[in-house]
């Protein structure tokens, strides 16, 4: 997978002369050992896994392990900033649903712990402003966004 990544990543022209695939609990990684060494982070499906401390311990750590001009691309769940955004999503999945369930089934659906964890993800806001407050400063910003899921890149100057 880490060579397959690669290969695609230098085929887009972008140069690759560090990589590096972190598959432990980020909590317990080492990552002292990688401070300034790093072009690129990717995060993909993670984030709203993590409680509001462990992500930004992460964001703090990616920071430190990013060279100059390095970047951290998210991508991941996000909460709806607006209640009524929020209500209109929920609205549209449910008719979705609708097609191939019954009414019991949608809404045992949306009991399930992981739809409820989904839906209470961390708006795109609140990852900006936890990037910006552990060190990224450059080219913040969300780059994509569809229903409930959206991409973060940030620069580290």
């Amino acid at each position: 997978m880490k060579f397959k990544a690669i290969s695609k990543i230098s085929k887009a022209g972008i140069s690759v002369s560090r990589f590096i695939a972190i598959i432990e609990d980020i909590n317990t990684y080492n990552y002292k050992s990688i401070y300034n060494r790093i072009d690129v982070i990717i995060g993909s499906l993670i984030f709203h896994d993590l409680s509001i401390d462990e992500r930004d311990k992460f964001f703090k750590e990616a920071y430190k392990i990013l060279t100059k001009g390095g970047c951290i691309i998210i991508g991941d769940y996000v909460g709806e900033e607006l209640p009524a955004y929020k209500k209109k999503f929920l609205k549209n999945w449910a008719k979705d649903l609708s097609m191939s369930r019954t009414p019991d089934q949608i809404k045992d659906f949306f009991k399930q712990p992981e739809i409820i964890e989904m839906l209470n993800a961390e708006t795109i806001k609140s990852h900006i402003k936890s990037l910006k407050s552990e060190g990224f400063k450059t080219e913040v910003g969300t780059y994509w966004k569809y229903g409930n899921y959206a991409v973060i890149v940030a620069s580290k100057e």
